[in-house]
Formats: C-alpha cells, sequence, structure tokens
C-alpha cells in the first residue's frame, strides 16, 4: 500500500515517517524544493524532538522519499498549513491545492483524510466538491474523511500515537472492500514497533466512516 503525504511541515513529515518506519511505501509531497532535497538526503529542516534520527532508517531503505509533485497512491494524508488571515479566518488555499493536486490521481478504492486543522464542513464544502470533478462518488467509489492533528510541538512522535482521535467522512459501503479497512489492516503490521502502538485514531474510520461527522 502506497501512501501519499501532502505537506512536509511538522505534522506531515511526523506522520509520513510513522508510516515509513511501519514498513510502509511513503511519498512525502511538498511545493519547497529545499524540503524536498533536504529529507531525500535524510536530513530535516525543521526542529521537532527525536524526528532528525527517526526519518534516517526509512529514508535509506527507500520507504520515504519526497517529490513536489503528487503521484498515484491508495491513501492520500493533506497536512497542509491553515494560517489564521488578518481577519480571524483559516487560510484554505493550501487545502484547496492539495486537493486539485489529489483530483488529478484519484481513483477508486483510495482514501482522502484532511488532517490539518479546518473549520467545520471543510470536507464538505471545499474538498469533496473538488473530487467530485473526477466522476467518483465519496462514500461509493472512494473514502474521504477527516481526522484533525492534535498534537504539541515537541512531543509530536508521542502524541501522533498515543493522544486520541475523532474522525468522520464518507466510507465504501459493505460489501465493498474499501480502502480504509485494508489501511487499518496494514497498519496493525506496525504494532510491533514502539512508535506505532496504538492505531485507534485510523481504526475509527473503520467503524465511524458512516457519513460526515463534526
Amino acid at each position: 500500500m502506497k501512501i501519499c503525504v501532502i505537506g512536509l511541515g511538522y505534522i506531515g513529515l511526523p506522520t509520513a515517517a510513522m508510516f515509513a518506519n511501519a514498513g510502509h511505501q511513503v511519498l512525502g509531497i511538498d511545493k519547497k524544493q529545499a524540503i524536498v532535497d533536504a529529507l531525500n538526503k535524510g536530513e530535516i529542516l525543521i526542529e521537532e524532538k527525536g524526528l532528525a534520527d527517526f526519518i534516517k532508517k526509512p529514508v535509506a531503505s527507500g520507504h520515504l522519499t519526497a517529490k513536489t509533485e503528487i503521484e498515484p497512491a491508495d491513501v492520500f494524508i493533506v497536512s497542509v498549513p491553515t494560517p489564521i488571515t488578518e481577519d480571524k479566518k483559516a487560510d484554505m488555499r493550501f487545502v484547496k491545492s492539495a486537493t486539485e493536486d489529489i483530483l488529478t490521481v484519484l481513483k477508486k478504492g483510495d482514501l482522502v483524510i484532511l488532517e490539518s486543522t479546518s473549520p467545520i464542513g471543510t470536507v464538505d464544502s471545499l474538498m469533496k466538491p473538488i473530487l467530485d470533478k473526477s466522476g467518483l462518488v465519496a462514500g461509493v467509489d472512494y473514502n474521504l474523511g477527516h481526522s484533525p492533528e492534535r498534537v504539541i510541538p515537541g512531543q509530536i512522535l508521542y502524541e501522533l500515537v498515543h493522544n486520541s482521535r475523532v474522525a468522520g467522512g464518507y466510507t465504501l459501503h459493505p460489501p465493498a472492500q474499501s480502502a480504509s479497512q485494508s489501511f487499518t489492516r496494514a497498519l496493525s503490521k506496525a504494532r510491533s514497533t514502539r512508535q506505532m502502538q496504538e492505531l485507534q485514531r485510523w481504526q475509527s474510520f473503520r467503524k465511524t466512516l458512516s457519513g460526515m461527522s463534526t
């Protein structure tokens, strides 16, 4: 299973490294060439406890790579910034751009997850209309959901694993084989690693994605 993480900042890069260390093939996408070049050399441009060492093994093994342009994958995780504007609203340009990129490679059975902190209704009002242009139907042809990050800088590697998460969205209906179910089973291999002892945040997609929740 190939996982594509869009945005290699304080949330996206640790998330990508988590899955890569668990043995999954992970492609990180970032528009900044300097970030991409650094990661492909086994280096990082941000400061986060333990992260510099944590990325070295998956980069060396080829499980974690970075590019500036999106490629087809089975799972897409959107972890781009949503900064606050001068009028106290979230700037959703990066989420919109990432979703438009996913549109170009979206296929049946894919799972698309918004991890960025975003206003209520972002998946429904922003992402889904863009992805609808593919001709595919969310919850019928592919999975679409939101599981916002909630971590504290300096403790991200620990909290990505141990913090409880809320998830909601559209999922494929039985008896169809959904990407979210496949994703959950694939991640079960990570239980043997200390970084991935808890997988509730992704298992919740299988259990709770029966309709968009906020």
